[in-house]
């Protein structure tokens, strides 16, 4: 992001010098090389330092600029630099190749990228402009190949993008299952691996650390621990396709359950703009999403935000960001909503409670009749549990010489024709191998 930081610091000490005046596309952005040159050196130098070039620190400002210019030109390197960007963000950059042109505001999102890829400038007027040298450099690039690659980094930044979000630590293998919920990109485990570690540092806010992939915000050891700890023994989330492309598109992911009510709330009583409430609720979402403390959240969000005095209007907003916080992914689940964790838990409790044996021969064979529905109901069956397999003699009676073999329940009457259950006959003798007849 240095690179965006820098051009927009730069816009605006031109426009309050009142250098942009007479700032063309023609006069310095013509080549990238013009460009870099017009930011301050310690600029250049933090953006030389991101790329990770060395030796720079004794250049002059005009050198350093056309040392990064030419690294960010070659072939290999724009390649894989720009092998990020999305079907849209690639529409964007070649709309302005062919002239320069205002984004409308829906494009502002993905123009940051671009931005901070150094590929296209603005100009004093805020059109977005790609220079004569990088323009050149691209038609060179651009190929049926070329986007072939670039369709699948993509994807994976996407990918990278909710685990950084929903998981903070995560297995190279899970983020595989991750992208191979796309519905066309496929690739071996082996070539994700390799596209993934081919991805530019300075453009993925993660480390790979070993088999895990590490977000730049759990870096530090101790954040990691905590984080871990606060994850131990929950599995990861496997999300859909749609929600990965929701959470790169719009920012978070909206559940109709509980966010659409909680902003409708918001827009009829307090905040009339849709736009206001929709960066309200986007911000709400982040600070729960990332783990941040459900009470903290609530306090901000009616003392410092909305301003609520009454009982009733805190009462209702609990109720609605309650509901809300329930139908949220967070990190600390990872990527689980409390409410699908209760459920878990609910589900597994009623495993435990209403596992379905039978008793005797009869029980088994409506057991048997019936086995599906009870599956599709949730309750387990085991029609052999309880089962014993008994050898009888030609007689009838159990002994080792046997003719056939039988399966008793407890409760059936024992084989021996003692009259008696087989729970309390033979199969008590035959649980106890020390008893001896009287």
């Amino acid at each position: 992001m240095i690179i965006y930081e820098m051009a927009e610091k730069h816009y605006q000490a031109a426009a309050e010098s009142g250098i942009g005046d007479s700032f063309t596309v023609e006069d310095t952005m013509a080549e990238l090389e013009g460009y870099l040159a017009s930011l301050k050196k310690d600029q250049l130098r933090a953006y030389a330092k991101e790329l990770g070039l060395r030796g720079y620190s004794g250049l002059r400002k005009d050198r350093l600029a056309d040392l990064i210019a030419g690294l960010l030109l070659e072939p290999s390197v724009m390649r894989r630099r720009m092998g990020i960007l999305t079907d849209e963000q690639i529409r964007i950059f070649e709309k302005a190749l062919e002239e320069p042109c205002l984004p409308r505001e829906e494009e502002e999102t993905d123009l940051y990228r671009l931005e901070d890829l150094a590929y296209v400038v603005r100009d004093d007027s805020g059109r977005i402009c790609v220079p004569d040298d990088v323009a050149a450099a691209y038609r060179e690039l651009s190929s049926r190949s070329f986007h072939y690659y670039r369709r699948r980094v993509s994807w994976i930044m996407r990918c990278l993008y909710f685990s950084e979000t929903f998981y903070g630590v995560v297995p190279a293998d899970r983020l595989y299952e991750i992208y191979l919920t796309h519905p066309l990109l496929k690739m071996s485990r082996e070539r994700f691996l390799c596209l993934l570690q081919q991805i530019p540092e300075d453009l993925r806010s993660c480390h790979i650390a070993g088999s895990y992939i590490i977000s730049a915000e759990f870096h530090d050891v101790d954040k990691c621990r905590a984080l871990l700890q606060e994850q131990a023994g929950k599995e990861y989330y496997l999300p859909a396709y749609e929600e990965v492309e929701e959470l790169w598109k719009k920012g978070y992911i909206e559940y109709r359950d509980g966010w659409q009510k909680l902003a409708r709330w918001i827009r009829e009583k307090y905040i009339p703009s849709r736009e206001a409430v929709d960066d309200l609720v986007r911000d709400t979402w982040e600070k729960l999403a990332s783990g941040e403390d459900y009470s903290r959240t609530y306090l901000w969000l009616a003392g410092e935000v909305l301003f609520l005095r009454s009982g009733k209007e805190l009462l209702a907003l609990a109720k609605l960001l309650r509901g809300a916080n329930d139908h949220t992914r967070m990190r600390i689940h990872r990527g689980f909503t409390p409410m699908e964790l209760r459920i878990r838990e609910n589900n597994d409790a009623m495993f435990i409670a209403t596992f379905v044996m039978p008793g005797c021969t009869e029980a088994a064979l409506k057991l048997r009749m019936t086995r599906e529905l009870l599956l599709s109901a949730g309750l387990r069956v085991d029609l052999e549990m309880t089962a014993d397999r008994v050898r009888l003699t030609r007689n009838g009676t159990v002994g080792e010489e046997a003719a056939e073999e039988k399966i008793v329940y407890p409760r059936d009457p024992c084989p021996c024709g003692s009259g008696r259950t087989y729970a309390d006959c033979c199969g008590w003798k035959q649980a106890r191998p020390d008893y001896k007849e009287a």
